[in-house]
């Protein structure tokens, strides 16, 4: 069987571990004390989610691009992953907040979206004082 290629956005958890998502297959997350471990648990974990996923309905992944939101009268940078959908509109989702998602038919539309849902995400009691999780970067993972 030959491997495909997944993009893990990681974020760092106020415990230390590494926190890993793959936005191309739904709920596909994990932890690891470090990198290595990381990988190696989301490699795990896309293959177990490859067995129940139908590939074929999910969005290509674009990249992560940086915003800036007011978080206790200071800007904050946020980083919106990307991914294109079967329709071509420009998906993105915020891993730092939960919940916090938007669209747009160009990547301007869609980023400017973004920061509106990202403001009020913010503005929702939930987050008010919280911490986030630290954005880290991509990992290619082939699995």
């Amino acid at each position: 069987m030959p491997h495909r290629e997944f993009y893990v956005v990681i974020g760092k958890g106020e415990d230390g571990h590494l926190i890993g998502e793959a936005p191309q297959l739904r709920e596909c997350f994990s932890r690891g004390r470090t990198l290595d471990e990381l990988i190696e648990n989301m490699r795990k974990s896309i293959q177990a989610r490859l067995v129940d996923d139908d590939l074929d309905n999910h969005a290509e992944f674009v990249g992560v691009y940086k915003t800036e939101a007011p978080v206790e009268g200071k800007n904050r940078d946020f980083f919106v992953i990307v991914e294109k959908d079967e329709d071509q509109f420009f998906v993105g989702e915020v891993t730092q907040l939960r919940s916090c998602f938007s669209q747009g038919q160009s990547l301007e539309e869609l980023m400017e979206n973004m920061r509106e849902a990202i403001c009020l995400c913010l503005d929702d009691e939930e987050f008010g004082g919280s911490s986030f999780p630290e954005f880290l970067g991509v990992q290619r993972v082939l699995a």
